[in-house]
């Protein structure tokens, strides 16, 4: 009985992803939709002085996608909602197979919840070592300019030593400082907000 019942609800599974034809770009889009919907002139005003805010799941998914996007993973995310509702689906299916209806809700959602637990981690993980790397390209950067006192120079001679992701920040200001504006001041302050 048990064999029967994990079968259909296998085959029930698959008829409803082939029916709507459901890919994993599809369940992220439709997850961005759901996280960040379209707002009115009046929701932004709202949000701006604080009066109306953000649900802390929202803003947790957010935050991952727009760090999968910086770190050139987009397309994880899609592969990350898949997988949530696919630990969605198989928790709702092992509690009803051990006729523990009661547990549907709460390892059907612990499970769901586990990818992107496991993606908040690593990105922690990630920012650990951008902040690592940032300290190491300024004590660089820093030595060099102590050393000739000329901060172009300094992030010239030291691009070279820097890994990417800080790599292409610091291109951008000598992009700004030699070739757009010869503000330098303006620049340090692009630098430090951007």
């Amino acid at each position: 009985m048990i064999v029967c019942s994990l079968i259909s609800s296998i085959l029930i599974v698959l008829g409803i992803v082939m029916l709507f034809g459901l890919t994993p770009e599809r369940i992220a889009a439709d997850v961005l939709k759901i996280i960040s919907p379209k707002q009115t002139l009046i929701d932004m005003v709202k949000t701006a002085r604080g009066k109306k805010k953000r649900l802390i799941i929202s803003t947790e998914l957010k935050r991952i996608h727009e760090a999968l996007t910086e770190t050139g993973k987009e397309n994880q995310f899609a592969t990350l909602c898949a997988v949530s509702i696919s630990l969605f689906v198989c928790g709702g299916v092992f509690t009803a197979l051990i006729d523990n209806i009661f547990m549907v809700p709460v390892l059907a959602i612990t499970l769901a919840v586990l990818p992107f637990l496991y993606a908040k981690r690593t990105l922690n993980y990630y920012d650990k070592q951008l902040i690592d790397e940032i300290e190491t390209a300024m004590s660089i950067i820093t030595t060099s300019y102590i050393r000739n006192e000329d901060i172009i120079n300094s992030v010239q001679e030291n691009l070279p030593y820097l890994k990417p992701p800080v790599n292409s920040i610091f291109k951008s200001f000598l992009g700004e400082a030699t070739a757009i504006n010869s503000d330098i001041k303006a620049a340090l302050y692009h630098l430090r907000i951007g």
